[in-house]
């Protein structure tokens, strides 16, 4: 009984933490979604590591945050009007999303130990804002049966109302993944 504690306990500490999974459809896959590159200067990871803090905003984890991202909705709607009464009857609704990731300004000048770790850190950095994007972009058909049927008048009310929901709905899901490892180290 113990021998196989002891081998369970080898092999938990063996398997790494589990990270947020992978996203379902990769950045440039998403529709409505711009991606950008600012450049990061370095020889080896802690040069990295310094250039990244210099180039942006310390999060409360004490990391850089090298992600930068934004997202708004725009919508298009028919309009249906009997008499004085005017209602909509279908929504197309669309996301305008950016996002800037970190880019290794001159990787031939860095080790393949350092670029490898780049690589590795920048695709986990993609995938998480991958996560995220395609989280909002699936909530797209709620926003549009959320105009649906409202009222003219009531429309832009709805807009707003759905997605400060979204908004809230996918601040508690980036909050539920695990986050993203920090900056390359040695």
């Amino acid at each position: 009984m113990m021998m196989m504690l002891i081998a369970a306990m080898a092999v938990q500490a063996a398997t790494p933490p589990a990270g947020p999974p992978t996203a379902a459809r990769p950045l440039k896959d998403i529709p409505g979604v711009t991606v950008s590159y600012y450049d990061v200067a370095g020889k080896n990871q802690k040069q990295i590591k310094d250039a990244l803090k210099k180039l942006r905003p310390v999060g409360a984890n004490g990391e850089p945050q090298a992600i930068k991202s934004s997202w708004d909705v725009g919508a298009g709607v028919q309009k249906q009007t009997e008499g004085d009464k005017c209602t909509i009857i279908g929504a197309k609704v669309t996301l305008e999303g950016k996002v800037e990731l970190p880019r290794l300004a001159d990787p031939a000048k860095a080790d393949a130990d350092t670029v490898k770790a780049w690589n590795e850190y920048v695709a986990r950095l993609e995938n998480v804002a991958a996560l995220d994007f395609n989280f909002v972009s699936d909530r797209m058909p709620d926003i549009e049966k959320a105009l649906t049927g409202q009222t003219c008048d009531a429309a832009s009310g709805a807009m707003s109302a759905a997605v400060d929901r979204l908004a809230a709905q996918e601040r508690g899901y980036m909050a539920s993944l695990a986050p993203p490892a920090a900056a390359p180290q040695k």
